[in-house]
């Protein structure tokens, strides 16, 4: 996959100013590209040949939240390193950023070999630039302990490493033809929507047209799964010019790709937009009745006479009965030991959560209204609350 510079292109564009920043990414498991940016002179010194990630980044869900079921990385086995190797054949500008490129990594797990063969060679020279390569370079086996190979010898010691990386092949490109599917699926149902209903009032325009919301929200999702499709073809036709499919079968994965991306598509608009919809339109209907002043004869006292109804009180009771439900259950997880999750030594509860950190922020946001029902409210509840 040849690029556009080649490593001494990007050096002279970085030394006339053209470029400043590097993105080393790579394709993590929902299609993305996921990676970290360099100050593009730190890259040509040295980070063109290695660099390192959190392995966890190449597999978290369209919202960041950890994966569970990786060998790789989960909270069972820990979070550790990447080892990051650009592929300086990928290197090329970047037409959404400006003064940027782009080169694609490959990711290693930093505990193993990045690499089929390492040759390592020394050099004890006290100069402060690195030795030609046409010095009395000399075969050295890693690691080199100063206290064995060079007791009682001072100054500076050069290394030198030669990285043989066997080919994946062709495979490993075929695989991402679903995930982009799913990608152009997903960020069409999120931010795409996001924008129609936050910026352009999209939506505000609708409400004068004869549209349901369902129609609205079956277009949403077509156009998305439209989008998804096209993504595929392209992909797919960009693996034919290269050489790369072997049979004129492969045009069957079409259709498996509009399925990946209607179900992500589907799934997307609920989790983000859909069901918190619902919810609004639920609460704003029950509480209907808020903010009128009622004579009550309940236990709530002063707040009651305020105007908070009963419906308020079914809401807040029913998060606070939720977090009650899932708080014991996590506290039963500990008694027992059951389904816990440690990570860098630290135990933690999850509940009914993928993540310890969904319990945590529904605790959380529930904690404050209980607190300020136990120190301003009256009655049982008060006291229940407290």
């Amino acid at each position: 996959m040849p690029g556009n510079l080649t490593l001494e292109d990007l050096k002279k564009a970085v030394k006339s100013g053209e470029i400043d920043t590097v993105v080393a990414a790579g394709i993590d498991m929902q299609g993305r590209l996921m990676g970290k940016r360099f100050h593009a002179q730190f890259f040509i010194d040295g980070g063109w040949e290695e660099t390192h990630c959190c392995n966890y980044l190449l597999t978290v869900d369209m919202e960041m939240n950890t994966v569970q079921g990786y060998k790789s990385t989960s909270w069972q086995t820990g979070y550790g390193d990447y080892t990051l190797k650009p592929d300086m054949k990928t290197l090329r500008r970047l037409p959404w950023l400006v003064l940027a490129v782009l080169a694609v990594f490959a990711a290693f797990p930093a505990t193993a070999a990045p690499a089929t063969r390492i040759v390592s060679e020394s050099l004890h020279d006290n100069s402060e630039v690195p030795p030609p390569d046409a010095a009395a370079w000399s075969p050295q086996a890693l690691p080199d302990n100063w206290n064995i190979s060079r007791r009682g010898i001072g100054g500076t010691v050069w290394y030198r490493f030669d990285y043989r990386i066997a080919d994946p092949g062709a495979a490993v490109y075929a695989i991402y033809l679903p995930r982009v599917s799913m990608n152009g699926a997903v960020y069409d149902a999120t931010m795409n929507i996001f924008y129609k209903l936050r910026h352009a009032k999209l939506y505000d325009a609708v409400l004068a047209t004869p549209m349901t919301p369902g129609d609205v929200a079956l277009g949403e999702i077509g156009f998305a799964v439209l989008r998804g499709f096209l993504y595929s073809v392209a992909f797919l036709l960009t693996m034919w010019a290269m050489g790369m499919v072997g049979s004129p079968l492969v045009v069957l994965t079409l259709p498996v790709c509009v399925l990946i991306g209607f179900a992500f598509a589907s799934r997307e608009f609920r989790t983000v937009f859909l069901d918190a919809a619902i919810f609004y339109f639920l609460v704003s209907r029950l509480l209907t009745g808020t903010g009128r002043a009622t004579a009550s004869r309940s236990n709530e006292g002063e707040v009651h006479r305020r105007g908070l109804g009963s419906p308020f009180w079914l809401v807040l009771d029913g998060l606070a009965l939720g977090a009650a439900a899932v708080a014991l259950v996590g506290l039963g997880q500990a008694i027992l030991g059951a389904d816990i999750i440690r990570a860098e030594g630290v135990s933690r509860v999850r509940a009914f959560y993928g993540s310890p950190n969904n319990l945590a922020l529904y605790l959380e946001r529930v904690l404050p209204m209980l607190l300020a029902v136990a120190v301003f409210g009256a009655g049982r509840r008060r006291w229940v609350s407290g």
